[in-house]
């Protein structure tokens, strides 16, 4: 029977697009795709819907892709835009074509909005292989982020004191403030820049999150990044979590303040702590290598290739050449 094509609402197929990640990703690491999650993710507020594919092999849900909605900045431009993930065929259905049947149909419903898509591929994967044509067909021009390894950091209770102090926040205003100073600082670099209303979502994440605002006590200099307890599914099923550091909002000659940032989302309410505790860091673009190295961030996996597809109205977003954002 051939694959049924049809969105869906990405918030309330939820549960059974949990499941079709869950499945397709089985005996290889993930990130862990709870239903609460991924309802999480697909009902972000914006002036633009989330948008979700569903394919179906008669009654039964075979494949999901979707996008949710964030707002991005880049230099001085701002805009609502997609970041485009969850891309899954139940194994053994759909055929070699039904994942790129579902892709094309979520791509082209996404040119019809004319505003850009960001997007995150795994090194070598399939899609690194298929998006370029499928986005171009579609009328998309493509501008490379570059690669998002992944880091890790060691917090240790002896490690050498630092001139910056690190405190939690709910502010909208502190944080549109800091995008709008980095962004000028670096103005090849992709930010996410939420409103208010974005902000309120997230802090309904499912996993803890917390918004993290450090101060150089010396010069001023303000930073701020995203406190995440992640999730994560073993090859074997086993499902554990870990602290994160995302969405890190510095600018990329200062990366003496990710030490401070990075012991921060070890523990909440403490720059410190009385154990070891590894903190990933899966969205450090822009930052020196032997910056990181020589602060004990350690690259742990090649991570992600970033994407920006743009439509033709939008030549002016371009000149990006890296992402501070998130990866979903």
């Amino acid at each position: 029977m051939a694959l049924r094509l049809e969105q869906v609402d990405g918030a309330s197929f939820a549960p059974e697009a949990s499941s079709l990640l869950k499945e397709a990703w089985a005996n290889q690491p993930s990130m862990e795709y709870s239903p609460e999650y991924v309802a999480w993710q697909l009902s972000f507020p914006g002036p633009i819907p989330p948008v979700a594919v569903a394919a179906f092999d008669g009654a039964e849900p075979v494949g999901f892709v979707a996008a949710t909605v964030r707002r991005l900045r880049l230099d001085s431009n701002e805009t609502d835009g997609f970041v485009a993930s969850f891309w899954c065929m139940r194994p053994g259905r759909g055929g070699p074509l039904g994942p790129l049947l579902l892709l094309e149909n979520l791509v082209k419903k996404l040119r019809s909005f004319d505003t850009p898509v960001l997007v995150f591929g795994l090194h070598d994967g399939r899609g690194e292989r298929l998006f370029p044509p499928i986005y171009a067909r579609a009328g998309f021009l493509a501008t490379g982020l570059g690669s998002l390894p992944t880091y890790a950091f060691l917090v240790r209770s002896d490690q050498t004191a630092s001139d910056w102090i690190v405190t939690e926040s709910d502010s909208t205003a502190v944080l549109s403030e800091l995008v709008s100073q980095c962004a000028s600082k670096d103005p090849t670099l992709l930010y996410l820049s939420p409103d208010s209303a974005q902000l309120d979502h997230y802090s309904g994440d499912p996993r803890a999150r917390r918004l993290l605002v450090a101060t150089d006590t010396k010069t001023g200099s303000r930073a701020a990044a995203w406190a995440i307890r992640a999730s994560f599914r073993n090859a074997g099923g086993v499902v554990s979590s870990a602290p994160t550091l995302d969405s890190v909002i510095l600018e990329r000659s200062r990366a003496d303040a990710l030490p401070a940032l990075l012991r921060a989302a070890a523990e909440p309410g403490s720059t410190a702590t009385a154990h070891s505790v590894v903190v990933n860091a899966p969205s450090l673009a822009g930052f020196n290598a032997e910056a990181l190295q020589s602060f004990g961030v350690r690259q742990v996996s090649s991570g992600f290739q970033g994407h920006l597809y743009l439509p033709p109205s939008r030549t002016d977003w371009q000149s990006a050449k890296g992402t501070a954002s998130e990866i979903i």
